[in-house]
């Protein structure tokens, strides 16, 4: 997973979550009844009329309901005036008005805390369980389901359900929503009821135990416990929460065990995942939090053994605790921004998640001072943060195992060249066997120097002599003898020489010196082995720009197939002849010079068909001044900028790469040739930004397309037009434009040929260069020249 990808994982959720407020905002609706025109399912209000007494006549439609007050079913009433001390059942109606085409229905109940009997129109037609019509129901917590409402019930029109249940213990009638519908559509929904909450919670318990083994295996990794435990604490939480676990085990421990415990354990799990995973500097703070949650849940668990419930805890403990997540997820989001800051590795997912729950507790603390009448969805935004921490760690994990990978796959490659001790010891006996055999040679045919004065020599320094006629070698080669008598035998034979001891240091003195002939590459270096560096020093330059020999004392076919696959041009097998070492040597030298040769024939070629369209358009023009005007003064003085713009293409037109200064006054002279030629209708302007002093270029580049914007540009506008040319230096690039506002181009482009020959001379001097040319979109055109500084070698 890249940043890009990560940040659209971490968008998506934000979506989601946000997207789902406005359908959690307007589930709470402010009235008690709901129309059910259509078979289709129907979600009832939260609000629902209550009262505290369990009078049997509130079932009936004609009770008095100035006693009743409006609740919210899903949340905490039992503060509300009445039901503080209150312990007996409590009744909760809402009205229906059902459509006459309606004939079956059926009611969706979701987990709820007591026995109840529902009533619908007066009569009873559902019992969760053994329901005490005096004194106390039963304080179990009782599973989600359906049940059918009897259809000789339904009537059209209004229709009353009542529900009558026991005291709450800190929720109200029930933890989710109710639903009504047709029969068929309420099975369907009971079903992605279950799945919904089933296969998250199954998926987070999976997560659990996953990273909980992942500890097991490598404890180094503390995190992957925090992150079980957090993923563990919301599996518990859902389970509990949907009442799912209770179609298991039939016991309200385990609802309010899962349920709570595992909200509290959510917290300190989350903080200590965070804390671990983006390291985060020890402090006590993370450790403190951990340690308070986990007393708290130590208590509610024992007043549940001593009491059998919870309700100290729901009534005086629970919102306490809710509230205090807000200042607990903030210091989430501190550590997480410290981390974003540093520029921690997945530092932004980090913050995304724990942003989500930030969000989330800030609204459902709101909601518990009871300023609004909103529940926001709490368990959906605490499983997109858990989500996004998987992913986080799944990459993490992918990315580790990428790695290492790469590095077993970079320890074979090494293994490959060195894989058993007898290549390396057979490498050390042949490389000083040369060095015996080359050094013998040296002194048979009366050498002197280097090896007759037992003198080492410069490693880096050039041999002195004339250089420009020269060849010149780079010796690649980690052994100082094999080395030296290298030099020597090539020196001899009227060679210029360059040695270095590694392939870094051989890229190294590419980049800053100038190019040799030909390079003898060692294969078996420490570090950097000769085949890589050929890899490398091939990306940069063909065959037959810089032909490399390699030098092994490995000979078996595969060696040398790598070796040529690497692009190699030939090879040496240790211990070598002299004759042999020059034969080779000589024969590559011969045929790059060759193929240099005729790279500069063909931009003579190219450079040669740029002079004659100017040279001719001027005879034309001193011709015109005698034969025509009889205007000697503008003859004498066309002939003589000629004479300047001649005296520059004999002295540059045979180099092929001049001074830009000098190119620049060559073009500034033709330009105030052609105003001559043509006063009424031809104008320029013409600058340069930078310095250009160390700037060279292929004579008569500018040249041909000033020509090309005169000759089919200004000069078929009427009244003429304007030739601008600025050139920029900006240390890196050199960009020359050439624009006009004459007629732009037509359908044939009549810059092609002049555009193909100066991009031809230019890519061969130049590693970057390009050429264009285009309409401007206020008439006329614009063509641009473009190249980098960096000479080719």
């Amino acid at each position: 997973m890249n940043k890009r990808s990560t940040k659209y994982s971490i968008f998506l959720f934000l979506a989601i979550f946000l997207f789902s407020l406005p359908y959690y905002a307007y589930s709470v609706k402010d009235n008690t009844s709901i129309n059910i025109d259509e078979k289709k399912l129907y979600e009832l209000p939260q609000v629902w009329l209550s009262r505290a007494d369990d009078n049997p006549e509130n079932r009936k439609f004609t009770i008095d309901l100035k006693l009743w007050s409006y609740s919210n079913i899903a949340m905490s009433w039992s503060q509300l005036e009445g039901y503080g001390e209150y312990d007996g059942n409590s009744w909760h109606r809402i009205n229906l008005r059902i459509n006459e085409n309606i004939k079956e229905l059926s009611l969706f109940i979701p987990v709820h805390g007591r026995d109840a009997q529902y009533y619908f129109n007066e009569q009873v037609v559902h019992e969760t369980g053994r329901f005490a019509l005096k004194g106390k129901t039963e304080a179990i917590s009782w599973r989600p389901g359906i049940f059918s409402i009897p259809a000789r019930l339904i009537q059209p029109g209004n229709n009353l359900l009542c529900v009558r249940t026991g005291p709450p213990e800190g929720r109200g009638l029930g933890s989710d929503k109710f639903y009504i519908g047709p029969n068929t559509v309420i099975e369907q929904k009971w079903i992605s009821y279950i799945l919904w909450s089933a296969i998250p919670a199954a998926g987070y318990i999976f997560l659990a135990l996953y990273f909980f083994f992942y500890f097991l295996v490598r404890k180094s990794d503390i995190f992957s416990l925090y992150y079980s435990g957090l993923a563990l604490s919301l599996g518990m939480v859902i389970l509990g929460y949907k009442g799912l676990i209770l179609w298991f085990l039939d016991f309200k421990f385990m609802y309010l065990g899962l349920t709570y415990a595992g909200l509290l354990l959510f917290p300190p799990f989350l903080l200590l995942f965070l804390k671990s995973f983006l390291h985060f500097p020890d402090n006590r703070i993370p450790g403190i939090i951990a340690a308070i949650y986990f007393m708290v849940t130590v208590s509610v668990f024992g007043e549940f053994i001593v009491t059998g419930g919870i309700y100290y805890f729901l009534r005086y403990t629970y919102e306490p605790c809710l509230i205090s997540l807000v200042p607990v997820s903030f210091y989430g989001v501190y550590i997480c921004s410290m981390a974003v800051k540093v520029k921690k590795p997945f530092a932004y997912a980090m913050l995304a998640g724990v942003l989500l729950v930030s969000v989330t507790l800030i609204i459902s603390a709101v909601s518990i001072a009871g300023l609004i009448q909103f529940e926001p969805p709490v368990a959906e935004a605490f499983s997109s943060a858990v989500i996004i921490y998987a992913i986080a760690l799944a990459y993490r994990t992918a990315r580790v195992h990428i790695d290492l990978e790469k590095s077993h796959e970079m320890l074979l490659s090494q293994n490959r060249m060195k894989d058993d001790i007898p290549a390396a010891a057979s490498k050390v006996l042949e490389t000083r066997l040369q060095g015996i055999e080359g050094i013998a040679d040296v002194i048979i045919s009366g050498g002197r120097g280097i090896m007759a004065a037992g003198k080492i020599p410069d490693m880096y320094a050039w041999d002195n002599g004339n250089e420009s006629k020269k060849a010149s070698v780079l010796v690649v080669d980690d052994d100082p003898v094999n080395q030296r008598v290298i030099e020597n035998q090539l020196r001899q034979a009227g060679y210029s020489v360059m040695s270095v001891p590694s392939g870094p240091m051989a890229l190294e003195y590419l980049e800053k010196s100038k190019v040799p002939d030909i390079i003898l590459l060692d294969v078996m270096m420490p570090g950097m082995s000769g085949y890589e560096a050929c890899g490398i020093i091939r990306s940069r330059f063909s065959l037959h720009e810089l032909p490399i020999i390699m030098v092994t004392a490995r000979n078996q076919i595969p060696d040398l197939v790598t070796a040529f696959e690497y692009g190699a041009n030939d090879y040496l097998s240790k211990p070598f002849d002299k004759r042999e070492l020059l034969s080779r040597v000589n024969t590559l030298v011969t045929l790059r010079r060759t193929v240099k040769k005729y790279e500069e024939s063909s931009y003579r070629i190219l450079q040669d068909r740029t002079n004659p369209h100017f040279l001719f358009n001027a005879i034309n023009t001193i011709h015109s001044f005698l034969s025509k005007d009889r205007d000697t003064e503008k003859a004498d003085k066309a002939i003589l900028m000629l004479a300047d713009i001649l005296r520059y293409l004999m002295d540059m037109s045979f180099h092929a790469l001049v001074p830009f200064e000098k190119e620049w006054e060559f073009i500034n002279n033709y330009l105030k040739f052609e105003c001559l030629r043509f006063p009424e209708t031809v104008r320029f302007h013409i600058e340069k930004t930078g310095d250009f002093s160390d700037v060279v270029i292929p004579p008569l580049t500018i040249q041909p397309i000033a020509e090309n914007s005169i000759k089919h540009g200004i000069r078929n506008k009427p009244g003429g037009g304007k030739v601008s040319i600025k050139a920029v230096n900006d240390g890196t690039f050199v960009r020359i434009m050439i624009e006009d506002d004459g007629s732009g181009l037509q359908k044939e482009d009549i810059f092609s040929r002049t555009l193909g020959n100066i991009r031809n001379m230019l890519k061969y001097h130049f590693k970057i260069s390009d050429v264009s040319v285009n309409n401007r979109a206020e008439g006329g055109v614009l063509a641009e020249i473009f190249f980098a500084l960096e000479k080719r070698g």
